[in-house]
Parts: C-alpha cells; structure tokens; sequence
C-alpha cells in the first residue's frame, strides 16, 4: 500500500522541502495539483517535470500523480455543449496525462473538491458528456 498526501497542503514550499518533509512523516508518495507548479501544466518544461520527480525520488518519494486537474485554470469544461471547448479540454488533459508521465506517476484524479457553483450541467450532459469524452481512450 502506498500512503500519499496532496503537495498543495504545503503551498508556497519549495518541492524539495515538501518531499523531505513528507518522506519524513512516513508518506511514500505525493500527489500534485498542477496549479501549484504553474498556470497551466504546459508552462512546465520536461527537463522541470524531470528535476521535481528525481528531487521526489531522492527523498524516496513517488509523484503517484495529479488531481486538481482543472483548479485554477479558465475556459477548460469537460462537459461543455460547445464541441470546441470539450477539445481545447481533451487536448488540455492529454497534456496532463504527458506530465504526469514525465513526474514518474500514473494516476489522473477528476472531481472537485467543492460541488459545482450554479452553473452546474444538467444531469443528462454531465453523465453523457462524461462518458462520450473518455469513450476514445478506453482501449488505451
């Protein structure tokens, strides 16, 4: 079993403080929210998502992945009625899925911390929505 703790309980510390800290209290892995790394997941270069997994790894660490997918950023709906924001959206978490590749985990975590504001979709469009979205990558 692995223990894991979010890095966003320790906003505005530096990720090698986080690791040994959390290594330090007996977690053996993190998860990360994007937000806490840059605006948006593309800003962070592959030889920056190399340095934070071996800083994680050497602290005996795993990245296990990302939640938080979406926090923070603008313009991103899953379950959009408009095909070119669910695409904008798709290509977004396909970027998400590259860098938490490149952090060493393997883990994608949708939801939301908080219920949806008034601006919720109807039930009808978030479940078919949800599932037309990740139909494609089933087989993957």
């Amino acid at each position: 079993m692995r223990y894991a703790i979010c890095n966003e309980t320790f906003e505005g510390w530096e990720h090698a403080r986080v690791c040994d800290f959390v290594a330090g209290l007996g977690y053996t892995g993190l998860e990360v929210a994007p937000f806490t790394l840059a605006p948006l997941i593309t800003d962070v270069s592959s030889a920056r998502r190399r340095e934070l997994r071996d800083t994680a790894e050497s602290a005996g660490l795993q990245i296990l992945g990302l939640h938080w997918l979406l926090a923070k950023t603008t313009g991103f709906q899953l379950t959009s009625p408009d095909a070119t924001v669910r695409k904008w959206t798709s290509d977004y978490l396909g970027e998400l899925a590259t860098a938490t590749a490149d952090l060493g985990g393997d883990i994608l975590v949708l939801g939301r911390a908080r219920a949806f504001s008034d601006r919720r979709p109807p039930e009808s469009r978030r479940t078919t929505g949800a599932t037309s979205f990740f139909r494609p990558y089933r087989a993957r």
